[in-house]
């Protein structure tokens, strides 16, 4: 008798064919292969060998017969097991364009390689059940696809991938405007897309869209603008932004305010003038010089005097709506006129001196 040894395996698939290895033969022995199919030896012409792993586990027997000996026999198995590999993907990153957009998967085998998707995460290769990637058409701020990439020879790779769909960015400017006062409301409905924004997708778009701002007195509000969207367009897949004009009303000419000369006898009584303007709502300030200023008339009735002389009383007047305006008038103050008379009297001479102290007082008196 004589033995021979042989030695199968187990190999990481490469594409390339393995089979058992036989030791122990001489010159002049006669070898002869067999494979176990379905508990049957079969005998098998060559070596046989396994390249995929769909091959599967292959048992192996050989016979090896030399004149003069019992035949030896052995057996063994032979198997291929998956190899590693990967896969790249890419996702999906860009503004809105009203098309439907998944991630694209690019296995480093392509040659018998099947990829799955899921929208959920899984552990095998069951658990992916879309042929076709996801896709995404409206704004999302990411939406995650898992996929797995199967090939009879390769382990599963998984992996995923997000789809981002960014807001079109339509950026606009209200209309600015101003006027000067007039009691009538300022608006203006004007706008204009800037330089660079986006536009809409499509026939998507405003369907109604108008600055709204309004102001009727003095000061500066800002423009602002009201919109509503035509139907089809979703909302989520647009940022507007609105740079806001000013709408401005400007302090009117033409106040006028006014105060009459003062003119009065002495009388003890302290004089000044009583200004006002022709405009509503308006504040008169006084002082005792002239100033452009308003903020330098700073009292709240107006300056007096009480002696004979005169004085120039200057004013203002104030309005939140109008330019102010300035004036002044004169406040006179006479002296009273006295007449003082002295009685008369007459008498025939007696050597005495004539006299009479009485003196009567005329005119303004005292």
């Amino acid at each position: 008798s004589f033995t021979v040894d042989l030695t199968g395996g187990s190999w990481t698939y490469t594409g390339t064919p393995h089979g058992p290895s036989l030791t122990g033969t001489v010159s002049g022995d006669t070898v002869t292969y067999y494979t176990n199919i379905g508990g049957t030896w079969a005998p098998f012409t060559g070596i046989p060998t396994v390249t995929n792993v769909s091959d599967g586990t292959i048992e192996v027997k050989v016979e090896v017969t030399r004149p003069g000996y019992e035949p030896a026999t052995a057996t063994t198995t032979i198997a291929i097991t998956p190899a590693t590999t990967t896969a790249t993907a890419t996702g999906y990153d860009e503004k809105y364009d009203g098309l439907a957009h998944g991630i694209t998967v690019t296995p480093a085998v392509t040659s018998g390689s099947t990829i799955a998707y899921s929208l959920t995460e899984g552990t095998l290769p069951t658990d992916y059940t879309l042929p076709a990637s996801p896709t995404a058409t409206n704004y999302t701020p990411g939406t995650t696809v898992y996929y797995v990439v199967t090939n009879p020879n390769y382990l599963p790779v998984y992996g995923s991938a997000v789809i981002t769909i960014d807001p079109r960015e339509i950026k606009l400017t209200t209309n600015s405007d101003s006027k000067p006062y007039d009691t009538t409301p300022l608006t203006n409905t004007g706008w204009s897309l800037d330089s660079g924004s986006d536009a809409f997708y499509g026939t998507q778009g405003f369907d109604t869209a108008a600055a709204n701002g309004t102001i009727t007195n003095v000061g500066s509000v800002d423009n602002g603008f009201a919109y509503t969207l035509k139907d089809g367009t979703l909302a989520s897949n647009y940022d507007i932004s609105v740079t806001e004009g000013k709408l401005t009303i400007t302090p009117a000419t033409g106040m006028k305010v006014s105060a009459s000369d003062v003119s009065e006898m002495y009388s003890g009584t302290a004089y000044g003038v009583s200004a006002s303007s022709d405009k509503p709502d308006s504040t008169i300030r006084y002082a005792n010089a002239y100033s452009s200023d308003p903020a330098d008339y700073t009292l709240t009735t107006s300056p007096t005097i009480t002696h004979t002389g005169n004085k120039t009383i200057y004013f203002v007047a104030t309005n939140p709506n109008y330019q102010p305006a300035f004036g002044n008038a004169t406040v006179t103050v006479t002296p009273r006129s006295i007449t003082l008379t002295s009685a008369d009297a007459s008498r025939d001479y007696n050597g005495s001196a004539l006299q009479n102290s009485t003196v009567t007082p005329s005119g303004d008196g005292f």
